[in-house]
C-alpha cells in the first residue's frame, strides 16, 4: 500500500519521506524499496556517521533522491517538493524523542504535511489512542485492511493462566513448540524484560538490592555474572549473604530473557536458539545478522524483547509465545493498558503471516485484565471504546494535553524546594488566564516514580489543560522567566508519553 502510493506521487515529480520506528526495520525495508526505486533512495538514521548523513542530505537537496527512509529524525529530510509522508507503526513510542528537542515525529509530520500540502499516511494494527480518537472525530480518514497482504489468516490465540504452572514455559506452550519444530517451522518467544532475574532479596529480613545511584532494583545478568543497573550502567558482583542481616537465605526473583533462554535450551537441546535484546546484540550489524539468519531458517527459536515485536516479516513463523503479558501493567502510568494491548497484538501479528496455521499463546497471571482479554480476543473496537471512556472520565489525553516539568539535582531537599517554587510560579501564571472548564491546572507536585537516576533526585509537576496554546504560553514563560538554581536542571516535556 505504502509503496504504491509513493510510486504514484514520485511519478508526478513529488518526493516522499518513509518513517519506521526502528533502525532494524530500516534495513529490512531498504532492500524492497531499492528494487522498486533504484538510485532514488536515501537512508537517514542515527546510526550513520556525520559524513554519511551529510552525503544523504546533499543528495536530497540536489534533487538526486526522491524517497528518504529512516527513523524519526528522517521527518526533517530537506525535500523541497514533498508530496507524501508515511509513518509506519505510528503508535510506537520511539517516534518521540527522549532528549532535547523533545519532538514527536507524528506531530512534525502533521505540521509538514499541512504546510507543504502533502499527503500523510499513517499505518498500524494498534493505532495510538490519539490516532483512534482523530479517526472517530473525522480528523483522520480511516482505511481498514480486511485481509493480510501475504494472504495468511489471523492466528488462533489462546490464553494460559500461569498461576497453576510450575515453569516459566507453560505445558501448553512447550507442547505447541514441539509440534511446530517437528514440522520444520519456526517459533518466536517474546518477553519485554532482559537479564536473568530482576531483583535480589533476603527472605529473612526482606532486604532488596537496589542501585546506589538510582531508585531501581539491580538486574542479575548471568552471562557476565554481574548485577547491573539498566539506567546508569552501575554494576557489581552478585552476593550470597545478606548485607543487612548476614542471612544466607537469599535469592533472585523475577525472570528475564536470559533465564527463559536457559529453560528453552534445556527443553529443546537440539533446536537452534537465538536471543535478541540489547545485551546479546550490541550493534545494529549484530541485529541484522540474527534477523537474516532467522529469515533463512538457520534459527529455530528466536527469543527477544521489543526488538522482535515490530514490523518484522518471517514466512516460516507459525507459533508466537508471549512469555509474560503482564510485565507492563504494573507501571504507574496512565498509558500502561494501551501499551500492553498494543504489544500483545503486535507480537501476535508475527505468526502465520503467509498461511492459516498461525498460533499465539499468551501466558499471564491476570487473564481477566481487560487489555489482555481484548487483545487476545482481537476486539480492538471494544478496547479503544472503553479506554477512551476512561480517559474522558479522568480528563487525560486525548481529551486534554499535558506538559511534564521535571526538576533534578544531587540534593533531594534542594530539588523539593525548587519544584515548590516552580509550582508557585506556574500557579501565578494560571491566575492571569481566563477561568474555563478546560483551563490549565496543576495535577500535582510529587517525586517522580523513578525518584533517583544517576545520583540525581527527580521531582515533577504535571500541567494539564484543554488548549495547547495556553499550555505552551505557560511553558515558554517558565523557560524564559523561571531561573533554576545553578546545581539543578529543569526538563520540559510537552505531550509526554510516560511520566516515570
Amino acid at each position: 500500500v505504502y509503496l504504491r502510493v509513493a510510486e504514484a506521487l514520485i511519478s508526478q515529480g513529488k518526493e516522499v519521506i518513509y518513517l519506521v520506528p526502528e533502525i532494524t526495520l530500516t534495513h529490512q525495508l531498504a532492500q524492497q524499496v531499492f528494487k522498486r526505486f533504484e538510485g532514488q533512495v536515501a537512508i537517514l538514521h542515527s546510526g550513520l556517521t556525520p559524513s554519511q548523513r551529510i552525503a544523504a542530505w546533499r543528495k536530497i537537496l540536489n534533487g538526486e533522491v526522491k524517497l528518504a527512509i529512516g527513523a524519526r529524525s528522517a521527518v526533517f529530510a530537506p525535500f523541497k517538493n514533498l508530496g507524501l509522508i508515511i509513518i509506519d507503526e505510528e503508535h510506537e513510542n520511539s517516534y518521540k524523542s527522549g532528549s532535547n528537542p523533545r519532538y514527536h515525529a507524528r506531530q512534525v509530520a502533521q505540521r509538514r504535511a499541512s504546510s507543504q500540502k502533502a499527503l500523510l499516511v499513517m499505518g498500524s494494527a494498534t493505532p495510538s489512542l490519539e490516532a483512534w480518537h482523530m479517526m472517530e472525530e473525522g480528523v483522520v480518514e480511516r482505511h481498514h485492511l480486511e485481509t493480510r497482504v501475504a494472504g495468511g489468516l489471523p492466528p488462533e490465540v489462546s490464553v494460559v493462566n500461569m498461576l497453576p504452572e510450575k515453569s516459566l514455559l507453560s505445558r501448553k506452550l512447550v507442547s505447541e513448540m514441539r509440534k511446530t519444530l517437528a514440522k520444520g517451522r519456526q517459533v518466536i518467544l517474546f518477553l519485554n524484560r532482559r537479564g536473568f532475574s530482576y531483583f535480589f532479596h533476603c527472605r529473612n529480613c526482606g532486604y532488596e538490592m537496589s542501585c546506589p545511584h538510582c531508585s531501581v532494583a539491580l538486574t542479575y545478568h548471568k552471562g557476565v555474572n554481574r548485577m547491573m543497573c539498566h539506567y546508569c550502567s552501575y554494576n557489581r558482583t552478585p552476593i550470597t549473604v545478606c548485607p543487612e542481616c548476614s542471612s544466607l537465605d537469599v535469592g533472585y526473583g523475577g525472570f528475564g530473557t536470559e533465564m527463559v533462554e536457559k529453560e528453552v535450551n534445556n527443553s529443546f537441546p537440539l533446536a537452534k536458539v537465538a536471543r535478541l535484546d540489547t545485551d546479546s546484540a550490541g550493534k545494529q550489524e549484530d541485529v541484522a545478522q540474527i534477523l537474516s539468519a532467522f529469515r533463512r531458517g538457520e534459527i529455530d527459536i528466536l527469543l527477544g524483547t521489543q526488538m522482535v515485536a515490530k514490523g518484522l516479516n518471517f514466512p516460516k513463523v507459525d507459533l508466537v509465545g508471549i512469555v509474560l503479558a503482564d510485565s507492563g501493567l504494573n507501571l504507574p502510568d496512565f498509558r500502561s493498558q494501551e501499551r500492553t494491548f498494543a504489544l500483545i497484538v503486535q507480537v501476535g501479528g508475527r505468526a502465520g503471516r503467509y498461511n492459516q496455521w498461525g498460533q499465539v499463546i499468551v501466558q499471564t497471571y491476570r487473564p481477566d485484565n481487560f487489555a489482555i482479554r481484548m487483545a487476545t480476543e482481537g476486539n480492538s473496537p471494544a478496547f479503544y471504546s472503553q479506554e477512551l471512556a476512561v480517559r474522558r472520565e479522568t480528563a487525560f489525553p486525548p481529551y486534554s494535553r499535558l506538559i511534564n516539568f521535571v526538576v533534578r539535582g544531587g540534593v533531594k531537599a534542594k530539588v523539593a524546594t525548587e519544584i515548590e517554587q516552580l509550582r508557585l510560579f506556574i500557579a501565578s501564571l494560571i491566575g492571569m488566564l481566563e477561568i474555563r472548564d478546560d483551563s490549565p491546572s496543576i495535577l500535582g507536585v510529587a517525586p517522580c516514580p523513578l525518584e533517583k537516576i544517576a545520583n540525581k533526585w527527580r521531582y515533577h509537576l504535571v500541567l494539564r489543560g484543554g488548549r495547547i496554546n495556553e499550555l505552551l504560553q505557560i511553558a515558554t514563560a517558565v523557560k524564559r522567566g523561571f531561573k533554576v538554581s545553578p546545581s539543578l536542571f529543569l526538563e520540559i516535556d510537552v505531550d509526554p508519553l510516560q511520566l516515570l
